[in-house]
């Protein structure tokens, strides 16, 4: 055999693996992180529902090395709140869809030009010695291929994201104990 027919060999026997792994891959799929904070709940939901302070202690706005920029529209707090991000040629959006005072808020990240979606919650459940916050996000990748080993791929990178972002929430709470 010569060398192009060795390659198509190997190019047709990996294109196979990546059909048969991406046809393999769930069409959803959910991250959950959680973190226990000492904190009045209603204060806490108050917080989180107000979409500028999401700036504060979510990873990719205050703790990414990337610059972004920011934009707000709709009301500050609530239903309809929108966080408009680009950097580096790259851009999407925060907006909370609405949710239960003092329980849970329901919030949606579009990518790009709503490409990718992720619909989310931020839960509050009340414990002995605090407050749990369980950070939930659900994705639908479709039937492409492509999308599902993408998401299958970033997994990991957004549930360190979402470690970070909960970490840093849990110590602006120990400020606000502070303070009291």
């Amino acid at each position: 055999m010569d060398n192009w027919t060795i390659a198509l060999i190997c190019f047709g026997g990996f294109l196979f693996l990546y059909v048969v792994y991406g046809l393999l891959l769930p069409r959803k799929w959910e991250i959950k992180e959680s973190i226990l904070v000492v904190a009045d709940r209603d204060k806490l939901f108050d917080y989180l529902n107000h979409i500028k302070n999401w700036e504060a202690w979510t990873n990719w706005n205050s703790g990414s090395k990337i610059a972004y920029e920011f934009s707000y529209e709709g009301p500050e707090a609530g239903k309809g709140a929108t966080q408009k991000w680009t950097a580096r040629k790259r851009y999407g959006q925060t907006e909370i869809k609405g949710g239960n005072q003092p329980e849970r808020i329901d919030f949606q990240f579009v990518f790009g030009k709503g490409q990718q979606r992720m619909d989310g919650s931020l839960n509050l459940v009340p414990e002995a010695e605090g407050i749990r916050v369980d950070w939930l996000l659900e994705v639908d990748a479709g039937e492409n291929l492509n999308s599902k080993i993408t998401a299958k791929m970033m997994k990991p990178y957004i549930i360190k994201d979402l470690k970070a972002g909960l970490d840093r929430l849990q110590k602006i709470c120990k400020t606000w104990n502070y303070l009291k």
